[in-house]
């Protein structure tokens, strides 16, 4: 007997740091370990591969070139054969996967994200928006919106399914692109994070973190997978938060404390956590049902891009072709023309 709904699955899971061998075969594993379980959809973490750039943060910049290297010689092509081993993978499982990577276009590199298909189909590649704080010592930006708006595809007996990395919760007008795609599955991915140690930005914490995946939920109505990476011990030495080098504790202000950062959590359409939290020190995966009536009857209530819209006050104006999600023609000085034929130059007024 078929399913009634299809299984949402968020993970917690360490990288297999500056390791991109290591980290594809890791997530081939993931990928049959999730399918095992029940999973038709699973969301891994903001730059899973090959693990967040800790260093960055907690390393003077010279300390960080070889760290930096080696980084850049782990990072993958988008369209390589380790793109190509991981949708082989997903095809075989027939499993859809949502997960982040470091992105290398010839020399530059870009915090991007993957949605493969249950058929190994990629069906979206899209760029972060901009990196946040010091990602952007080597990390470059989207380029245009076909690269950073089109950020939900249509998933075979799933629905909509769309992502956002990190602090691109925190950005109004995205996240506003994202709903007026009618996104039904939103996977939130983040790196490690920790709880609040005092000095840092309230939202680079776990309590902090915590409450935007649920706001986001709320807001669009979506089921939304807040997919975390994890740092172990043994693991914070490859990723320079080896605190030892400074005495053995983490420097004041610090607000990546290893061994942990693992809070794998589902939110429902209206914003209630549907799953336990796990040991955030141990990988894992928490599960929920997609069931679309919960997100019938949040949109009841409040449904942002549709009854509870005022698109006669208020419009978002989106650059590019792709950016619009929703109408087949755009007003434009006064005269309505098909969004297809317009110039990535021009500006889309939707809704």
């Amino acid at each position: 007997m078929a399913k009634q709904h299809k299984r949402l699955a968020a993970a917690q899971v360490e990288s297999v740091w500056l390791d991109l061998a290591g980290g594809v075969e890791k997530t081939k594993q993931l990928i049959k370990e999730a399918k095992a379980q029940g999973a038709d959809v699973l969301g891994l973490p903001e730059l899973w591969l090959p693990g967040y750039p800790w260093y960055l943060w907690t390393l003077p910049y010279g300390a960080t070139v070889p760290y930096t290297l080696q980084y850049q010689a782990n990072s993958m092509a988008c369209d390589g054969p380790e793109m190509a081993a991981i949708q082989a993978a997903c095809a075989e499982a027939s499993l859809t996967l949502s997960f982040g990577f470091s992105e290398k276009r010839g020399e530059s590199l870009y915090m991007s994200n993957a949605i493969i298909t249950a058929d190994g189909k990629l069906a979206s590649l899209r760029r972060k928006w901009k990196p946040t704080g010091l990602e952007r010592v080597i990390f470059g930006e989207a380029h245009s919106s076909d690269d950073c708006f089109h950020n939900v595809v249509d998933v075979t007996s799933v629905g909509k399914l769309g992502n956002l990395q990190c602090w691109e919760h925190l950005l109004p007008l995205l996240k506003y692109n994202t709903f007026l795609q009618n996104e039904d599955v939103h996977i939130s991915s983040w790196p490690p994070i920790f709880p609040h140690g005092g000095l840092e930005h309230y939202g680079m914490s776990y309590q902090g973190i915590k409450s935007i995946a649920a706001t986001y939920a709320m807001e669009g109505q979506s089921f939304t997978a807040m997919s975390t990476g994890l740092v172990s011990a043994e693991g914070a030495k490859k990723i320079g938060l080896d605190y030892a080098l400074t005495g053995g504790s983490p420097p004041p202000g610090s607000f990546a404390l290893p061994p942990g950062g693992g809070y794998a959590t589902i939110f429902g359409p209206d914003g209630r956590q549907l799953t336990k939290d796990l040991d955030p020190a141990k990988e894992g995966f928490v599960f929920a049902d997609i069931d679309r009536t919960l997100t019938s009857l949040a949109k009841q209530l409040a449904d942002p891009v549709g009854h509870y819209a005022r698109p006669d006050l208020v419009t978002l104006s989106v650059k590019g072709s792709k950016a619009a999600p929703l109408p087949t023609k755009v007003a434009h000085e006064g005269k309505d023309i098909d969004a297809a034929s317009k110039s990535s130059d021009d500006t889309l007024f939707v809704q």
